[in-house]
């Protein structure tokens, strides 16, 4: 699809077509709007991170705005090039939380080290039988 000089107006004239389609911004590049075919219409932004193409969302319309959706668009390619990383990587790993290897480590150093004689088995355990699974 190609760019177009996206405004509140043209955007709230978009119905949908049966298939997913994609309206790109002209005054941010990487600014996408995305309208599916239910009618849903969010807010993504593409960024290249290592010759890799990837897609972070920033929120739906109309709960984000076109205004705030070219501002956070704007941040998330400032961060991009200015320091190389993948913040929708970021986000992923933020979302998902501990792993459970995380978990067996933090109750061995806070709780069974502190309180437990037989940690060393505790240890074991979580070792052999836990983290293997």
């Amino acid at each position: 699809m190609p760019s177009l000089a996206l405004t509140d107006r043209h955007i709230k004239t978009l119905k949908p077509t049966g298939h997913r389609v994609d309206h790109f911004d002209r005054r941010v590049t990487g600014l996408d709007l995305r309208l599916a075919a239910s009618g849903r219409k969010t807010w993504c932004v593409f960024f290249r991170v290592n010759r890799r193409l990837r897609r972070m969302t920033l929120g739906q319309y109309p709960a984000v705005t076109l205004q705030d959706a070219r501002t956070r668009a704007r941040q998330v390619l400032a961060k991009v090039a200015l320091h190389a990383t993948d913040p929708a990587a970021h986000r992923l790993e933020t979302r998902h939380g501990a792993t459970v290897a995380d978990l067996a480590d933090e109750y061995l150093t806070r709780h069974a080290k502190s309180h437990k004689k037989s940690w060393p088995e505790d240890q074991r355990i979580i070792t052999r039988e836990l983290l293997p699974h």
